[in-house]
């Protein structure tokens, strides 16, 4: 066995003709803080939906087996018949 890289990029694009085009990229860090732990950044720019998140993982932080996470994310959707442009924690 030979540990995991310690930083990972994921890309990818999509097109739907009634959605248009988008792309998407994800940036994941493992082990930051050197307790096993990851942090994943996401920006999806599309035509329909912008997004900006990160989440945090520490397994096994509130006792065996748990994993603690931590979300926070920007995001704007423009899907008729609404839009919204909200900001999440968790």
């Amino acid at each position: 066995l030979e540990p995991a890289r310690p930083y990972q990029l994921s890309l990818g694009a999509s097109f739907s003709t009634t959605e248009g085009g988008g792309a998407t990229a994800d940036f994941l860090i493992r082990n930051p803080t050197r307790r096993a732990d990851s942090l994943t950044l996401t920006l999806t720019a599309a035509e329909l939906q912008q997004r900006l998140a990160a989440v945090w993982r520490r397994p096994n932080a509130l006792g065996r087996g748990r994993t603690l996470a931590i979300l926070g994310e920007i995001s704007r959707d423009d899907v008729l018949p609404f839009e919204r442009q909200g900001v999440r924690f968790g």
